[in-house]
């Protein structure tokens, strides 16, 4: 093996790699990375006030944009370990931002935020160190600690999007209720193609497309829909006047 050259991916999904252009792996899971920049980028730049945790959130989601676009059109695993990345670490901050969004006191409470922050921080830095080579084989493939922080992650934040959509002060907000609703839809179908996907025999590998570019298209409107709906709700609280704007596929706040 060549020393200067740069390793693959582990894990090369069913899609016919080269079928479509000659320098574009998997071009259909490539092309719908950029879905995810525009989910990213259109809720970064279009608030009028600057909500830093979700100024975060966004450009996180831009980024894992990049990262997949390059990731699936080189095969390259430093791409591939950085898409990763991005994922974990949007999912984080996205968990800080729903505890502020359901109980607010903890910013005014030095201590319970440091707790918080602390936490945020050692799991970011879990998930950048958590390799093959700092890991024992053993627990490396039998762990899978992408999809561990997911799990772990994904319960509190369908639980705060619950509290925030249907509690005492804003069960009779129409819009944002309605996006937070489209949001759940993406993201459950987003999950299944997602899931799907990575059962093997379902579907002739390789094939001409997977199920995979499906999966950036419906979680790329997933997490739009959230954070205008997670930025309507701490602009309000900031003490801002934010309106929802967009069409259903499109929602964001000004």
């Amino acid at each position: 093996m060549d020393p200067h050259a740069w390793p693959l991916v582990e894990y090369d999904r069913c899609e016919d790699n080269y079928a479509v252009v000659p320098f574009i792996a998997e071009f259909f899971s490539a092309i719908t990375g950029v879905v995810l920049m525009a989910g990213g980028g259109l809720a970064l730049f279009t608030s009028r006030y600057s909500d830093d945790l979700l100024d975060l959130v966004s450009a996180t989601l831009a980024m894992n944009g990049v990262f997949s676009f390059l990731s699936h059109a080189t095969l390259l695993r430093f791409f591939g370990r950085a898409d990763a990345l991005s994922i974990n670490m949007g999912i984080f901050l996205y968990a800080k931002c729903m505890m502020l969004a359901t109980c607010p006191t903890i910013a005014r409470r030095p201590m319970l935020r440091g707790m918080v922050d602390l936490f945020v921080v050692c799991m970011m830095c879990t998930a950048v160190a958590w390799s093959k080579d700092a890991i024992p084989p053993a627990i490396f493939s039998s762990v899978d600690a992408s999809t561990m922080f997911i799990l772990a992650c994904c319960p509190t934040l369908l639980v705060g999007m619950i509290v925030l959509a249907y509690g005492r002060g804003s069960w009779h907000m129409g819009r944002p209720k309605r996006v937070f609703l489209r949001a759940q839809v993406s993201a459950v179908l987003g999950t299944c193609a997602w899931v799907i996907d990575g059962v093997e025999g379902i579907f002739p590998c390789p094939s001409p497309i997977s199920l995979h570019c499906i999966w950036h298209v419906f979680v790329a409107h997933a997490v739009l829909s959230w954070t205008a709906f997670l930025k309507y709700h701490r602009g309000l609280f900031l003490g801002f006047r934010v309106e929802l704007r967009g069409r259903w596929w499109c929602p964001y706040t000004v």
